[in-house]
Formats: C-alpha cells, structure tokens, sequence
C-alpha cells in the first residue's frame, strides 16, 4: 500500500521507488534472493527488452519519416486513416506494439496535414490489434507464453495467435 501510495502522490521515479521496495522486501525476509533476482534471467523478458531495443534502432532510421511521407498525403484523411492502421497493425505484428506506437507517435503529431487527435487513439486501437497476430507482438502474449513453459506445458508457435488475430484486427480496422 505505501509502494502505491508514493507511486501517485510522490515525484520519485518509479525505477527508484521499486528498487526500494524490492531492497526492503529483501530485508524484512518477505522474498528470498532467489526469487527476488530470477526473473531478471527470465527468457520472456529478455525478448521483450530486445524487442523494445530493436524498435529503438527502427525509429532512429529514415523508415519512419519515409513511412510518413507515404501515410499522411493531401488526398483523403480516411485513406491516410486507413494507410496509418493498416500499417501500425502490420509492424506490430512482428514488434512490440509499445514500441510501435512509441515510434509512430512523432509521425503522427508531427504532420502537417492533419490534426494529430483524430489518428492517436485510432493508431494505438491498431497497434494493439495487430499484436494480437503473433506471439511477439504484444507482451502479454509473451509473458504468457514463458508462464507456460515455466510450468511445463508446451509453448506457443509464432503464429498461432494469428487465426483469431487477423480477423479481429481486419474487423477492428473497418
């Protein structure tokens, strides 16, 4: 209860004030060493640090400004609508829909076309659709997928996500 407390009401980051929780955990003996540390080995969040790091590099290319050169024209806002889910939906397929979104946010805020309000919640809705497709798509897809295999249960494939996603996401675009 204190730990949420100081999350809303103090000005302390939020690393500093986890970081001292998990410490004083530590201390009073509530968790043990072994389990306090073993997630920072854990497979699925080394996938997803690396997801996340990839989509950095992405974002620091000419891709993104390419991409929005190829979105926002004068023609239409619902064709640089339709253009701006498809694909934010696509590449979040295939990386972290966070990161996508991270990565997109400039573009959108940025163009000098449209107003930025009416394509920020439309692209997040697609980001989140699209990384329903795949197992690296989203982190939840991720992070249940090592809680299965940490119980002994067989994984997911890459792409079994896919036969509900991609109907959800088409759906979901229209």
């Amino acid at each position: 209860m204190i730990l949420i407390g100081l999350l809303i009401f103090s000005k302390l980051s939020v690393p500093l004030l986890f970081g001292c929780t998990l410490v004083a955990y530590l201390f009073m003996d509530l968790i043990s060493v072994n389990d306090a540390f073993s997630n920072f080995t854990n497979e699925t969040l080394i996938v997803i640090v690396m997801l996340v790091l990839v989509s950095s590099v992405v974002e620091k290319t000419d891709f993104i400004n390419k991409a929005s050169n190829m979105i926002f024209t004068k023609a239409n806002p619902k064709l640089a609508m339709l253009k701006l889910t498809c694909f934010t939906s696509l590449i979040s397929a295939f990386v972290n829909n966070t990161a996508v979104v991270a990565s997109f946010l400039g573009i959108v805020k940025n163009n000098k076309i449209y107003p930025p309000s009416k394509f920020l919640i439309p692209m997040v809705y697609a980001t989140t659709l699209g990384g329903m497709i795949t197992l690296i798509g989203t982190s939840t897809n991720l992070i249940l997928n090592g809680l299965m295999t940490d119980a002994g249960l067989q994984g997911f494939e890459l792409l079994d996500f896919a036969y509900i996603g991609i109907p959800v996401t088409v759906l979901g675009i229209i």
